[in-house]
């Protein structure tokens, strides 16, 4: 009678403490350390004789149940850490990715002097330029582009009767060259757009209509912040 309630005992014990543990691992823990330090009482309550190697596998029982459950906590909490510290981190990108978005389009010194290294040696290059008039953003970065190509010694060449601007929804900034001008501007309209592409203004390169005369001035055309 003794050996099997000895053998029910034993599971029974590690079961509750196993059920304890999944609840809370500070309600095993202390149920857990009632239990090892109470072996003498239960014996009296149950009318059984706890062997040694029982309390044995009881203890160890307990010390790897207790170890798993720090580490599936340490594991757990660790885990969560890390995805607060990732959404943190995507929210902080997102925020930077808006603000440079709704911030204007701005050539920095740095990026001038690009620009200005990338095309003087077409100095003496026409163009003309055509934007938003009414629009600040698109008539801001257009004063400082325009700007820029005058200190690297292009030729502005002012609208003609009537001024240009322009229409529509255009964004970005186009580069319009004739398809017969001479190869030296066609040159001059590839190194600028190499410029701009270098410090990401996304410019694009377009062709005139060749039934129109031939004409050796570069037309930009620059429209609000893609």
């Amino acid at each position: 009678m003794k050996k099997h309630t000895r053998a029910f005992v034993f599971p029974v014990i590690c079961l509750l403490f196993l059920v304890l543990l999944l609840l809370s691992r500070w309600a095993a823990l202390t149920i857990g350390l009632i239990i090892l330090g109470g072996f003498n009482y239960l014996e009296k309550i149950f009318k059984i004789e706890i062997t040694r190697n029982t309390r044995i596998a009881l203890l160890v029982a307990f010390i790897i149940l207790s170890a798993s459950n720090l580490f599936y906590n340490y594991h757990k909490e660790y885990s969560t850490r890390q995805k607060v510290e990732q959404a943190e981190r995507t929210a902080a990108e997102a925020k930077l990715a808006l603000e440079r978005f709704k911030a204007p389009r701005v050539l920095s010194p740095q990026e001038q002097q690009l620009i200005v290294s990338k095309i003087s040696k077409y100095g003496g290059q026409e163009y003309l330029l055509t934007t938003f008039w009414d629009l600040k953003e698109p008539l801001d970065f257009s004063n400082q582009l325009h700007q820029t190509l005058l200190t690297a010694g292009w030729k502005y060449i002012p609208p003609g009767k009537g001024g240009s601007f322009l229409l529509g929804g255009l964004a970005g900034v186009q580069v319009w060259v004739h398809p017969e001008a001479d190869p030296a501007v066609k040159d001059a309209a590839n190194a600028l757009v190499s410029a701009l592409e270098k410090i990401g203004q996304s410019p694009t390169l377009k062709l005139k209509n060749s039934q129109n005369a031939k004409d050796n001035t570069i037309h930009l055309n620059i429209g609000t912040k893609p």
